[in-house]
């Protein structure tokens, strides 16, 4: 089943040269920026290789714990996994979740992440070669890492994606995110609360014995353990990490399960007392296309996890400032932006379902405004609570009008290059209803190289208020802080407008076209 599994990964991979011009763009850039990254690292390990015994084993357990959360965190808060074998194309064969998942954990290392993870981890493991004994302790660990990898980044993707499936559980979803991002907090500043976290190189090494025994670190842990000799320590880390693989893979496996035999649905039945909800409210078209989208935001995860990490932005924020550093005033502008950033792809979630805009008539100029003041409505008051609270933390309220205006600025902004920018490019996301941490095969690189054109237009646009604001900030300056605030307001209601009506006209000039690449990548 595995090598079946493979062929057919490769033959959706190859096929995705055969779609468009964009995709095979990034495909291609992603090849390139793998193979940079592989011979940039391989080309290092003489230097590591002769490096203190001290620092080998500290990057070892770091690195490597650091690779094992990023196969497993950034999928959730990026682009996603990529989901070319989605389990719930095998329902009809009836193959069972055991079948299936020693072909989709090999699967997953075929494409460029996977094979750059492979090489990088095994082939730093010739950094131990001045205790040459330990090269081969070093590749046992990192190939128990790369499957640590594997499985994490499986198990959460399904079984997050699905929870989140379930408007009432992701909010009990982001609670629990939120409480370790709380307790590092408070633990932080229990020793100090006079500064921000700062580290040393001395304090690697401490980092480094207590993350090897994580479930991330600890496979590189035994390598590091074996090496000094610490032969019930080595037992104890390699304990935990057969325990993690073992949790993991049962929580793939249950989640492989209920995908394949219960797909995520977020229908309820309807009861007596259930209007039209926010619906009843709206009296033309504009406010009904602000209502609709209103409703993506809360009944939609692809929406919902913007707003699921606003609540944990101010910790982030209060941990690596201290709380009182300048830096803690970029929080609204920073809200501001991934809230009105994320209708950049509009379009392509509405999917299929953009053909009822088309038959009903709605222009191309009321579809973007109600978007944008749907984001509105929702990211004011958050990104208000945000600036004053940034305000009051760092006692800077002389920089009340530089923060105001860099977080209007940024915001309007943002929702007029995103208005114009979903009605140009469509590329493959997550339908409505699938994970919602899957990325269709061959397009994370297309997304990713859209997105980061979007936000250096952003920020040269974004300039005028962004250097007025920080140096209002950096001087006191009442008269450069009331400039931030105008240019704020005006510039980027200018922005907002511009992008209203060019993404307008793109959609009625061009409607028609945007939904035949919606049902071709569909």
């Amino acid at each position: 089943m595995a090598g079946v599994l493979i062929r057919l990964k490769l033959a959706l991979l190859g096929n995705a040269f055969r779609r468009s011009i964009w995709q095979v763009v990034g495909i291609v850039l992603a090849g390139v920026y793998g193979l940079g990254l592989m011979l940039t690292e391989l080309a290092s390990l003489p230097l590591l290789a002769r490096q203190d015994a001290e620092f080998i084993e500290s990057a070892w357990v770091v690195g490597g714990g650091l690779l094992v959360l990023g196969w497993a965190v950034v999928p959730i808060i990026s682009m996603g996994a990529d989901m070319t074998l989605d389990p719930r194309r095998f329902a009809p064969f009836a193959m069972s979740p055991a079948q299936l998942m020693p072909g989709l954990a090999v699967a997953t290392l075929v494409g460029v992440p996977g094979v750059v993870t492979v090489v990088l981890a095994v082939g730093n493991a010739w950094m131990w070669t001045s205790r040459p004994a330990m090269v081969p302790v070093a590749v046992l660990g990192a190939i128990a890492g790369v499957a640590l990898c594997v499985v994490a980044s499986r198990a959460c993707t399904v079984v997050l994606g699905r929870l989140l499936a379930s408007r009432n559980v992701k909010w009990l979803l982001l609670a629990g995110l939120s409480v370790p991002v709380v307790l590092m907090v408070v633990l932080v500043f229990s020793a100090s609360t006079t500064s921000a976290v700062r580290l040393d190189a001395d304090q690697i090494p401490g980092i480094a014995n207590v993350f090897a025994w994580t479930p991330v670190g600890a496979p590189w842990g035994v390598t590091v353990a074996v090496a000094r000799g610490e032969w019930w320590i080595a037992s104890g880390q390699a304990l935990v990490t057969v325990a993690t693989l073992l949790a993991l893979t049962w929580w793939w496996h249950r989640g492989l399960r209920e995908t394949m035999e219960t797909p995520p649905s977020d229908r309820r039945p309807r009861r007596s007392g259930d209007g039209l909800g926010v619906f009843s409210y709206a009296q033309g078209p504009l406010s009904a296309m602000t209502a609709r989208s209103l409703v993506y935001w809360f009944r939609d995860a692809r929406y919902a996890a913007g707003l699921a990490v606003v609540p944990v932005l101010p910790f982030v924020f209060f941990l690596f400032t201290g709380g009182r550093g300048v830096g803690m005033l970029a929080l609204g502008p920073t809200v501001a932006f991934l809230l009105a950033w994320s209708i950049s792809v509009d379009v392509a979630y509405d999917g299929r379902a953009f053909w009822t805009q088309l038959a009903l008539g709605v222009t191309g100029r009321v579809d973007r405004a109600g978007r944008a003041l749907a984001v509105l409505l929702l990211t004011v008051p958050l990104t208000g609570i945000c600036v004053i609270g940034s305000l009051w933390a760092t006692g800077r309220w002389d920089a009340a009008a530089a923060t105001i205006g860099m977080t209007v600025g940024v915001l309007l902004v943002s929702l007029g290059l995103s208005s114009v920018l979903s009605a140009l490019f469509i590329y493959p996301v997550p339908g409505a209803g699938e994970n919602p941490f899957s990325a269709p095969s061959g397009s994370s690189a297309i997304n990713l190289l859209t997105q980061v054109v979007g936000w250096l237009l952003l920020v040269l646009c974004a300039a005028p208020v962004l250097i007025s604001g920080a140096l209002a900030v950096r001087w006191e300056s009442e008269a450069w802080g009331l400039s931030c605030l105008a240019l704020g307001v005006i510039g980027g209601g200018l922005m907002l407008w511009g992008g209203v009506v060019l993404g307008g006209r793109r959609l009625d000039s061009h409607g028609p076209d945007l939904f035949a690449q919606l049902t071709a990548i569909r």
